[in-house]
């Protein structure tokens, strides 16, 4: 399903009415809706939509098509909206890190106390 509000050209009986109601030069959005298919062997990329009336009329609309994957479905595609939630980080480290950051720690205290007493 594809919709659009493209500005479409005017036909003769709108450029009449304009002139007659002095809206000449101004842009219309005409929105329209159309159902196809887009066939499986359709490379991914970007392509224009183009919609004609029997009157000449044209409207194009934006498509890009991406490549398929396991989590696509045959349902309308949904964007996700972002929630209040928390996230969830996990801080935990190993053991031995939390070991060797407290000796790194101890010496340098050591060392601090060390070059403080030999000033003196």
């Amino acid at each position: 399903m594809a919709t659009s509000t493209q500005p479409a050209p005017r036909s003769r009986l709108g450029e009449w009415l304009d002139e007659r109601l002095g809206l000449k030069g101004i842009s219309y959005a005409v929105p329209f809706t159309a159902a196809f298919t887009i066939p499986a062997e359709t490379a991914p990329g970007s392509y224009t939509v183009r919609a004609v009336t029997k009157e000449g009329e044209t409207a194009t609309a934006d498509l890009t098509l991406t490549a398929p994957s396991e989590q696509a479905s045959a349902a309308p595609a949904m964007a996700q909206e972002p929630s209040g939630e928390l996230h969830a980080i996990d801080r935990a480290k190993p053991i031995g890190q939390i070991m060797a950051v407290a000796a790194v720690i101890a010496l340098s205290v050591a060392a601090g106390f060390v070059l403080i007493r030999n000033r003196g």
